[in-house]
């Protein structure tokens, strides 16, 4: 029983699933694998905000990969995400994540920059990149904005300007899980304007040493490769049609 009981808190996840708008009928999930060396599958479960009972599906309890995309979900409705592991060598389940931070499908996310690439690079930096958002007028700066997953605000101290759609962070702590978003300055025909702020990226944690090189930048989360200029959300994952 004690020896079950440590396997359950090795399959603990390291942070909350972080939820991110696709188009306006799906939300792309991700989160960081569990510390076990034993975790080899995943259980996603999703709901309406405010309901009761969670969902799930055949596809979504037996997933591989530290993300997934469900698609088939209503407009304007906001969802939640919880996630718990599973070791390959038995049928032991870990605890449930804590729900992700409520997230609504989005008609409009090709209007804003895209959901941001992340990858750590030595020293507990992190690059980050991302697409321009798809609007006229020109384009003066981008903002962008970190938090710790997790966490309830954005510090106005956690976040850089930049002309081009790339930057790199100075040392972050290590002993934390972020997550970024980006917003954009446009210059119209009388005034500047804001955007509102892209999706979520998926967590990433800094390390000292560098990642290894893949060749295709990586979102978080094993088994996705960002394909040239693409949108966020387009991506060879896992991805979950209708609701049950």
């Amino acid at each position: 029983a004690a020896q079950e009981r440590c396997a359950v808190a090795s399959l603990r996840l390291p942070c909350v699933p972080v939820a991110a708008a696709i188009d306006g009928f799906s939300i792309a999930v991700d989160w960081l694998a569990a510390d076990s060396a034993d975790a080899g599958k995943y259980h996603l479960q999703w709901r309406e905000v405010d309901a009761i009972a969670w969902s799930d599906s055949t596809a979504s309890s037996q997933l591989k990969v530290t993300c997934c995309t469900k698609a088939g979900l209503r407009t304007h409705v906001a969802y939640e995400f919880r996630v718990r592991a599973a070791a390959t060598a038995h049928s032991v389940w870990g605890p449930w994540s804590a729900p992700s931070e409520p997230t609504k499908p989005s008609l409009t996310a090709a209007k804003l920059p895209s959901r941001p690439l992340v990858k750590p690079t030595a020293g507990g930096r992190v690059a980050v990149s991302w697409a321009p958002p798809q609007l006229s007028g020109r384009l003066v700066q981008y903002e962008l904005q970190w938090k710790r997953a997790g966490a309830d605000s954005w510090s106005e101290d956690d976040r850089a300007t930049c002309i081009e759609p790339f930057h790199t962070t100075d040392p972050l702590q290590l002993t934390s899980i972020y997550v970024f978003r980006v917003r954009a300055e446009l210059q119209g025909y009388a005034r500047k304007t804001w955007t509102e702020c892209g999706p979520f990226s998926a967590p990433v944690r800094p390390t000292l040493q560098m990642a290894p090189s893949q060749g295709d930048r990586q979102e978080g989360g094993r088994g996705r490769v960002a394909a040239a200029h693409q949108r966020p959300g387009v991506w060879s994952r896992t991805k979950l049609m209708g609701l049950d």
